[in-house]
């Protein structure tokens, strides 16, 4: 369990961080186009770091662990406050995982390029006199400009780089890295590794998972012609890939399923109308494109595609609470530079759907877990949501594979459940405190409205819903926090004093410039 300080001050939450990313926007420099990189895994990575390097007000570069080979793998995050802890929804785009899907890689490069060009010309269009590419309309701005300061923006362009340097689905362990998760892991399966997360990339995958705390996550792949038999590969799938809507009585998971699909989307997916909606919102903005390639783009149960044990999107949902779609873009893999046309024509089919998919992790249930005797925020608290009404049906929850909707809190304190609009139960459990249960509805747009409390104490006063704990016992943290209070100047900070306007005003108590709000929270003084 970790706990960190938060100082309130003025109304606005702010945790310190040690990010610095100070740098102007450049069009100079060695520059190497998508096209030119994206089957080379070198290549993506000197891509990564020109833009990066260009744009670091709102970029930042991160490898988030290596290859079996040794060669790191890279991230991106775009904000428009990139590497500092913020409460704004975080997501993952991620491309590669099977290194001859090369297109996949293409089209998160082809996404990160638009946003960052759309961002720029978003706030300086004057310096676009002489750009000689596409500019985006008023709209595409806007979209973009929401999501660059809304929204914590990660891509990892090419999760399996030993495989996309030798056109090999697998690793250089001959693993496949979406078959090596733990959640449904099953040793039947092709090609999973020893045991669940035995390779660096699933491990590197999985930290980073849990570091950012993703609420939406959308896995870039490419199909092969005719695979398994299906009518048509390219689509948008998901959960579960582990179990198909034809599970019956016989499988042992559940004595009362009779195989429809209504007891599959009831049984075993809580919070599948959310998934359903944005899922077929995103294959209908495909279709529509003027593209013949995806006539037939649609929306699925990825195991009703076919089943597979042990991806990425099933430990998402399962261990994360993470909603996370399989994106297979179109058909066609082991591609090469001449194919480049391919992943244009994906690009322009795919790019509404797939900005607005991202949007649409704003509409979760979302907060901070915090210690009620000291403000220090709680990390890897557990969030768990019973659903107990609305307009639709109730949900019903079997403990085979999954329980309900549950995610943790990462290092900030915070989570996002990405689910329906409704009423539901919310259920926090942490080490060391008393478990506390908060019934709280979700708005069609994303907001949060408390109803009632029990075991715990809610708060909207901040930019993001707060819910307390009560410590099951004395905690070192509130021992330190009143060793600060009882050892420190009282003081008024210099915003406030030598103003004849803030005479009289009731502020927080200040300890040596930092607020003791949290510490003693019902201490205050009054600017003399």
């Amino acid at each position: 369990m970790v706990r960190k300080l938060l100082f309130v001050f003025t109304g606005f939450i702010i945790l310190f961080s040690c990010s610095d990313n100070p740098g102007d926007f450049s069009f100079d420099g060695d520059y190497t186009s998508v096209k030119e990189t994206y089957t080379d895994a070198d290549g993506i990575a000197e891509w990564i770091v020109y833009e990066t390097e260009n744009n670091k007000d709102i970029t930042e570069l991160r490898s988030i662990g290596t290859s079996a080979a040794g060669r790191d793998i890279y991230a991106i995050e775009i904000s428009d406050n990139p590497g500092e802890a913020e409460t704004e929804p975080a997501i993952l785009i991620n491309a590669g995982i099977h290194g001859n899907e090369q297109i996949s890689s293409a089209v998160a490069m082809q996404m990160i390029d638009y946003l960052i060009t759309s961002y720029r010309y978003y706030t300086d269009p004057d310096s676009f006199e002489d750009y000689e590419g596409d500019l985006p309309t008023e709209e595409e701005t806007l979209l973009v400009a929401n999501l660059v300061e809304n929204y914590k923006l990660h891509f990892i362009p090419a999760v399996n780089p030993d495989g996309l340097d030798a056109g090999s689905r697998y690793n250089d362990n001959y693993v496949d890295i979406n078959r090596n998760f733990d959640y449904t892991w099953d040793e039947s399966e092709w090609n999973n590794g020893d045991e669940a997360f035995d390779q660096s990339e699933s491990q590197a995958l999985r930290d980073d998972y849990i570091k950012y705390g993703y609420v939406l996550s959308i896995n870039m792949h490419t199909a092969a012609s005719g695979t398994y038999d299906t009518e048509s590969g390219p689509g948008i799938y998901g959960a579960w890939d582990a179990i198909s809507s034809d599970y019956a009585e016989d499988d042992g998971l559940d004595e009362d399923s009779d195989g429809d699909e209504s007891d599959y989307k009831e049984t075993y997916l809580p919070n599948y109308e959310i998934i359903q909606e944005l899922g077929n919102g995103y294959a209908s903005e495909v279709t529509e494109s003027s593209s013949y390639l995806f006539e037939d783009f649609g929306f699925n149960i990825g195991a009703d595609w076919y089943v597979m044990y042990g991806s990425m999107a099933d430990w998402a949902l399962g261990e994360r609470g993470s909603v996370s779609f399989t994106v297979e873009l179109l058909e066609g893999q082991r591609s090469t530079a001449e194919d480049y046309y391919l992943a244009e024509e994906a690009w322009k089919a795919h790019k509404n759907a797939l900005l607005n998919l991202v949007k649409a992790g704003s509409r979760s249930i979302k907060g901070r877990i915090l210690d009620d005797s000291t403000d220090f925020v709680i990390e890897n608290a557990r969030v768990s949501l019973e659903y107990t009404g609305s307009a639709s049906r109730a949900m019903t929850f079997t403990p085979v594979p999954y329980r309900n909707l549950a995610g943790y809190t990462v290092e900030e304190g915070t989570f996002g459940l990405l689910t329906p609009a409704g009423v539901y139960n919310l259920t926090v459990t942490a080490d060391g405190f008393e478990d506390a249960e908060f019934t709280v509805s979700l708005t069609p747009d994303g907001s949060t409205l408390f109803i009632s409390e029990s075991g715990g104490r809610f708060s909207s006063l901040y930019d993001i819903p707060s819910y307390y704990l009560t410590p099951s016992d004395r905690t070192p943290e509130l021992e330190e926090a009143e060793i600060i209070s009882e050892n420190t100047e009282l003081i008024i900070p210099e915003e406030y004093s030598g103003n004849p306007e803030n005479e009289g005003l009731i502020i927080p108590e200040y300890y040596n410039g930092i607020t003791a709000a949290g510490i003693l929270p019902e201490t205050e003084q009054t600017v003399e």
